[in-house]
């Protein structure tokens, strides 16, 4: 018997097609929201550093910059164990009304969360969450958390997560993170961990030179997306 063969252009275009009749405004893929900004629309972030590093400065620096653009963002969710995160207090009284951001604890978040995601699954809005010191909720599968970490852009949420060590996040979640930020301050040893489990165009040695040299305030940025590695100022 003959085989007929199959027209493997022509099913392309019919994707192609397809996708061009999608809502550009829905933002459902990981994609970038300014060539400024250092993190995608429904992406998973995390920010690692020792205590005191400048994670939340870092952050907030990060937002700041947000908040002088237009974007897809509704709501900003800061979850924190502690209301007493100096840092934070004290500089998000410079976004003023530019971004609202609610801030809330690990005990409440779950069921506002799952509010937000019912009420606004048809929108085309977007929410950022902010975690900080939530590496207790990376060790676990089979989780809420789990699987809203593994859904973003069916959420069209992005999580930003602060936190200490890089060892203790599960492997399936590891495979998750669009983008990892780390201070200064971590050993050649902790780095191997790091630069084993994301994505980069660069060898250890080399990789971990660049690291060596971030001064004070700078910030060390793996791109899981684009493969590559740069220093933040």
């Amino acid at each position: 018997m003959i085989q007929q063969e199959i027209d493997e252009n022509a099913i392309r275009q019919m994707i192609s097609k397809q996708f061009e009749s999608f809502n550009p405004d829905l933002k459902n893929k990981i994609e970038p929201i300014h060539p400024q900004i250092d993190f995608y629309y429904n992406s998973f972030n995390i920010c690692l550093g020792k205590q005191g590093s400048g994670k939340t400065t870092f952050m907030m620096y990060e937002l700041l910059k947000l908040s002088q653009i237009n974007t897809l963002y509704n709501c900003i969710l800061y979850i924190s164990p502690t209301d007493n995160d100096l840092t934070y207090n004290s500089l998000k009284t410079l976004l003023g009304d530019k971004l609202a951001i609610y801030k809330t604890n690990f005990a409440e978040s779950i069921e506002l969360l799952s509010n937000y995601f019912t009420k606004f699954k048809d929108d085309t809005n977007h929410i950022f969450i902010i975690i900080e010191d939530g590496s207790f909720l990376l060790s676990k599968e089979n989780t809420t958390w789990f699987t809203w970490l593994c859904s973003l852009r069916h959420l069209r949420a992005t999580v930003w997560m602060n936190i200490h060590l890089w060892k203790g996040i599960c492997p399936t979640l590891k495979s998750q993170i669009t983008s990892v930020f780390v201070m200064k301050g971590y050993s050649r040893e902790q780095m191997q961990y790091v630069y084993r489990q994301t994505c980069n165009d660069k060898d250890f040695n080399s990789f971990y030179i660049i690291y060596t040299t971030l001064a004070e305030h700078q910030v060390f940025s793996i791109n899981n997306i684009t493969n590559k590695i740069k220093i933040i100022n």
